[in-house]
């Protein structure tokens, strides 16, 4: 009795090592993969806002047309929960650390460009992409990766708004 070892055809051989490099780099593709954060930096379906208030249906909006609406507004002051902050359709996160102070900086993180996240309870920005961390009292930077904070944007409130100045 003789033990005959059929060779795998090379053909053969190539297709299985090829497929399963094939299935391996589709699920590197998938850990790495999902949706990009939206605009607000907020998780989808946000049900509520980092300081627990509820979320506004649009956050950082302005009324379209909104004749009160000063000229350079970001967003009305009303929207900005104390101890948390906003990142209004103009990619700026307006913060109001203590009742009737507020502060504004660029949301896009100056690690990646990737939006920041309003300021939890404890008064840290976190940038989802890369868990950079600034405090919110001045945009600077805590730790992670950024090389430095945020930029600050020169604000004020005018009727209502926090309006940025020019």
């Amino acid at each position: 009795m003789t033990d005959r070892t059929v060779p795998l055809c090379p053909l053969a051989r190539r297709r299985l090592l090829l497929g399963a490099g094939a299935a391996g780099v589709g699920a590197l593709l998938a850990a790495c993969g999902g949706d990009p954060p939206d605009s607000t930096g907020q998780p989808p379906g946000g049900a509520s806002s980092p300081t627990g208030a509820p979320a506004a249906s649009d956050p950082g909006e302005l009324p379209a047309g909104d004749p009160n609406a000063p000229k350079g507004a970001l967003i009305e002051v009303k929207d900005v929960p104390v101890g948390g902050g906003i990142v209004t359709q103009q990619d700026v996160l307006v913060v109001q650390p203590r009742k009737g102070v507020f502060h504004a900086y660029e949301a896009a993180c100056p690690h990646d460009r990737t939006l920041v996240n309003p300021p939890d309870k404890s008064g840290v920005i976190t940038c989802p992409g890369h868990l950079s961390h600034f405090r919110a009292s001045d945009g600077s930077r805590i730790d992670g990766p950024s090389p430095r904070g945020l930029t600050t944007l020169d604000v004020q409130v005018v009727g209502g708004y926090v309006v940025e100045r020019s």
